[in-house]
């Protein structure tokens, strides 16, 4: 295994050191495992059509849910997909949903 050496700020050696000790690997692997991250988020860039990375964290973060009932809403669109890839008929996955967004929409009551 060849190694180089290269300049890091002041700031950001003590973020790698404490990224090293939070995640316990060796700075050389931090620095490894950013480096892939990074190459995931340009393919993403990509995908997403983004003239930027920065731009990517944008359109994820219009994605996420901006308050609780939002959020609630998106864990229970997870449920009933998780239950459609579990084959449960799309009748009982209707009927479901219909007793259950009235109740999140109605603060509790059906």
């Amino acid at each position: 295994m060849a190694f180089k050496t290269v300049g890091v700020k002041e700031k950001d050696k003590e973020r790698l050191k404490s990224l090293s000790k939070k995640l316990n690997l060796k700075d050389y692997e931090v620095i490894s495992k950013l480096l892939d991250y990074y190459e995931r988020l340009e393919m993403l860039q990509h995908y997403l059509g983004c003239e930027s990375i920065e731009q990517v964290f944008e359109v994820i973060e219009e994605m996420l849910p901006k308050d609780r009932k939002k959020l609630i809403i998106a864990e229970t669109n997870k449920y009933i997909d998780k239950l459609r890839r579990l084959e449960v008929p799309e009748y009982i996955l209707n009927k479901l949903a219909d007793t259950i967004y009235p109740i999140i929409l109605n603060g509790g009551r059906r």
